[in-house]
Order: structure tokens, then C-alpha cells, then sequence
């Protein structure tokens, strides 16, 4: 017969303990974790707000034990972009089917030498020159007079910790290197262009669309553009690149491929193919009846004050909607319902 446990005083009193912390935080404000994911290339115009400012040191590499301040800031704008990668494969460069990455939340961050450093040319910049860099940019997000009173460790700190919880908002872009056959996989490089002009700034507030109105969305092409971009997509994905991977098991799954029949592929290239085949035989657009593809009709985007001019490039009669080509821009717009156009006379 098993012994009864007995219970201790000690326990007792820790779970008198742990209940009264329990009660203490159960109505804490949600922290949510910052997403380090790493900004895709191709963001123009982009808009973050600094959130982080400290102080540290190089753990390891040329720089170790030498002092470094970091500046980071969290994501507003924009929401998502559409990017086309580019890898290198088969001895040249590729370009990966365009795909939508969010964006807003993700961290964008800087990193400011107070030591001396050796650039990718060989040039050695002197530590004197960085902490002046460093200084400059601190005054580029907290004004021309903040840095006035920092002459030691401590005020910089607390000078950091000022600017940390400002809610200073400042632009900011991406690029893209191109790859090569020792970095296959082209690096992003993040630009900072400081606040200027964004003093009154105030996020816009996210709104839904409902399909039912006939509203439209900006046309991502987020399929194939052709066999040989699907090619390299999936060379890159059984290279052991879960991006690529996720990615192509999305465009499969919107070719109408089951999920069970991707999982049990033999690997990315075959189910490639399933998504080449199911596009070359779904994919096309409904037999012509009414409005046809060539033809000019007027349109009310959202948010528009009045309608605009747009040629039909693909009509969907089975959904009874079709996709749009501004007259004016270009702007494709896809999804649009049929009965929402109105003839241009």
C-alpha cells in the first residue's frame, strides 16, 4: 500500500506564497515578445518606432570587449511588401516567385561602434571618428541639443534610456545585395533616414475589407512567374531552406494540391511540379461572357472619391468577379466583382 504523503509546513507555505503572486499578476498587461524576424529587402518609405537604446559590448570577433551602442525600433509601416528574392543556383542568379511578407512589428536596428573598426575595404576608422558617427545619430533622433550633456558612461546611458522611451518615430529602408556563389543568399541591408518631417505622425488604423461589396485588393502575384523562377524555389527549399519550403507547400496548396499529397512528396522539385501541372490545367480564366478581357470599364476603388478608368486583363464568370489595370498607374487590382463595373460611356 502506497504511504500517504504528508504534507509539510514548508509546502504549505509556498503554495500560500505562489497563490498570492498568482493573484498579484493576473490581471498584468500582456507584454508581447518583439519578433526578430529578419526585414525582407524592397521596403521604401518605411516607418519604426525606436523602442530599445543601450549600451554593450562585442562578445566575440576583431571588436571583442570593445563598447557598442544599439538602437532598435519596431516596425509601423508598411503593414507588408511583396518581395522577389534572389538566390544564386545552378552557377547564376535566380529570381524566386514574388511572395507578401509582413512587416509591421518586426525589428529594424542599428549598431554604432565606440571602438576602432576596419570596413569591408580594409580602411581603418579610428574609434575618435565612431563616437562621433555614434553622436551624430544619437542627435539625429533626439535633437541637436541632447547629447550636450554626456561626458561619461552614466550619462550616456541615461541619455539612451531618454531617447529609449521618447516614442521617437523615424524612416527607414531596406536593400538587397546581390548573391554569389559564396553567399548564395543575398544579405538585407537596413537604412536609417531619422525623423525629420514625422513629428505629427499617427499610425493609420487598419481596416477590413468585405468581399461581399466588391471591393478589391492589390493584385500580389504571389504564384510562380515561371517554371524556371518554380525551378530555383524549389532547389532552394531542398537545400533546407524552410522559407522556401513553407512557401512552395503554399502555392501548392492554392493550385488545389491536397496536403496530404505535398507531405508525402518525394522532395520540393516534385512538388513543384504538382503546382506547374495544377496551374497549366485551373488556373485559366472562365470562358469570356459579358465583360472581356481588352475591354475599358469604370471602377470605384476603395476609398476613392469617384470612379476611375480600368481595362479588364482576366474575367472569372464562374466567380463572377475579374482582375483590373488602372489607365492611370498601372495599379492592378484583383477579385473585383463583375456587377461593380460600369460601362465608360
Amino acid at each position: 500500500m502506497a504511504k500517504k504523503r504528508a504534507t509539510s509546513a514548508l509546502a504549505s507555505k509556498l503554495n500560500k506564497k505562489l497563490g498570492a503572486s498568482l493573484a498579484q499578476h493576473a490581471e498584468d498587461k500582456t507584454k508581447q515578445p518583439a519578433d526578430f524576424t529578419s526585414l525582407p529587402p524592397g521596403i521604401n518609405g518605411g516607418i519604426a518606432e525606436l523602442n530599445a537604446a543601450s549600451l554593450g559590448t562585442y562578445k566575440t570577433g576583431d571588436n571583442q570587449g570593445e563598447p557598442f551602442i544599439r538602437l532598435a525600433g519596431a516596425v509601423l509601416e508598411p503593414k507588408s511588401v511583396v518581395v522577389s528574392e534572389q538566390v544564386f543556383i545552378d552557377g547564376k542568379v535566380q529570381l524566386l516567385p514574388p511572395r507578401e511578407v509582413r512587416c509591421a512589428g518586426l525589428i529594424t536596428s542599428m549598431m554604432l561602434p565606440l571602438c576602432e573598426t576596419t570596413n569591408s575595404k580594409g580602411v581603418i576608422i579610428s574609434d575618435d571618428d565612431n563616437v562621433a558617427a555614434a553622436m551624430n545619430w544619437l542627435r539625429v533622433l533626439g535633437g541637436d541639443e541632447c547629447t550636450k550633456e554626456v561626458e561619461d558612461e552614466a550619462s550616456l546611458v541615461a541619455l539612451l534610456e531618454e531617447l529609449a522611451g521618447a516614442g521617437i518615430k523615424f524612416r527607414f529602408s531596406t536593400s538587397a545585395g546581390t548573391p554569389t556563389a559564396q553567399y548564395p543568399k543575398s544579405r538585407t541591408w537596413e537604412n536609417w533616414a531619422g525623423p525629420r518631417g514625422l513629428e505629427d505622425y499617427e499610425p493609420a488604423a487598419e481596416e477590413a475589407v468585405d468581399d461581399a461589396t466588391g471591393d478589391a485588393e492589390p493584385e500580389t502575384d504571389d504564384g510562380p512567374t515561371d517554371d524556371v523562377a518554380l525551378d530555383a524555389l524549389a532547389k532552394v527549399a531542398d537545400s533546407g531552406d524552410d522559407q522556401a519550403a513553407e512557401q512552395l507547400k503554399a502555392l501548392a496548396l492554392k493550385a488545389g494540391v491536397d496536403e496530404p499529397t505535398v507531405d508525402d512528396a518525394e522532395n520540393w522539385a516534385a512538388v513543384a511540379k504538382m503546382v506547374e501541372d495544377a496551374s497549366d490545367s485551373d488556373d485559366e480564366p472562365d470562358a469570356d461572357e459579358g465583360w472581356t478581357k481588352g475591354d475599358f470599364a469604370m471602377f470605384k476603388p476603395p476609398k476613392a472619391k469617384k470612379a476611375r478608368s480600368y481595362e479588364v486583363t482576366a474575367v472569372f464568370e464562374k466567380k463572377g468577379t475579374c482582375n483590373l489595370k488602372s489607365v492611370a498607374d498601372g495599379t492592378m487590382l484583383k477579385g473585383v466583382k463583375l456587377d461593380a463595373l460600369a460601362s465608360p460611356e
